[in-house]
């Protein structure tokens, strides 16, 4: 056999494979789908299904002046307590995390739980629909085309710019929905978020690079025909 006949690929073989990637991303795209339409169904939306209740963990800010129960039942664990103008305060020693349910949310906390649950899933939705135009056309035997290269500088936008944003979005909407409600004085406005997706998305974009050359090369090889 020779060295040509070893690395030549079925053709049968590739279009198998690229069939069945596309058939778990369109499981995929349907699964974001349910992803969404589930948190907008539920209670805290249009309350038509579930019995969800909007719920928050987050850090009690360190500046709160506590009872003295409570600063007795720190006092047990080892934090340090002090007084301050005349009144026993708390110096927290670590962070203390509260979970915060909201039984009887306001409309802009349940639009902010709405948001920072389907968020992520729109993304995800979208990144999946432009993967899937490029493995049809991939599969359609088409590759290196313009459409490609324009899906793939999308999908580095939508991965860098709306990851980002998601991220941080997500960080705030803890602190959002609670300052809306009436522990707004328990907690400070945090938020976090993470820089992975501007990587990421700088990876996709190098490879839109890459697949914009091959186009390229593909149209000099067509005209010298």
């Amino acid at each position: 056999m020779s060295t040509a006949e070893q690395v030549t690929t079925d053709p049968k073989d590739t279009s198998q494979l690229l069939a069945i990637v596309e058939v778990l991303l369109t499981l995929g795209i349907v699964v974001s789908c349910l992803a969404i339409v589930g948190p907008i169904i539920d209670k805290p939306g249009l309350g038509l299904l579930g019995s969800t209740k909007p719920a928050v963990d987050a850090q009690i800010s360190s500046s709160k002046t506590l009872t003295d129960s409570i600063r007795t039942a720190l006092a047990s664990e080892g934090l340090k307590t002090s007084a301050k103008q005349g009144e026993s305060t708390v110096v927290i020693g670590q962070p203390v995390i509260a979970h915060f349910e909201f039984t009887n949310p306001s409309a802009g906390v349940r639009a902010i739980w709405v948001a920072s649950q389907i968020s992520q899933p729109i993304l995800v939705l979208a990144g999946l629909s432009l993967v899937l135009k490029i493995v049809r056309s991939v599969r359609a035997g088409d590759p290196f085309d313009d459409k490609n290269v324009k899906r793939l500088w999308a999908l580095a936008v939508l991965i860098a710019g709306g990851g980002f944003a998601q991220s941080l979005f997500s960080g705030l909407a803890g602190s959002l929905m609670i300052l809306r409600s009436s522990a707004g004085d328990l907690v400070d406005v945090t938020a976090e978020m993470s820089f992975l997706p501007l990587l990421l998305g700088m990876l996709v974009a190098s490879l839109a690079v890459v697949w914009q050359a091959g186009t390229r090369m593909r149209d000099d090889v067509a005209g010298m025909i």
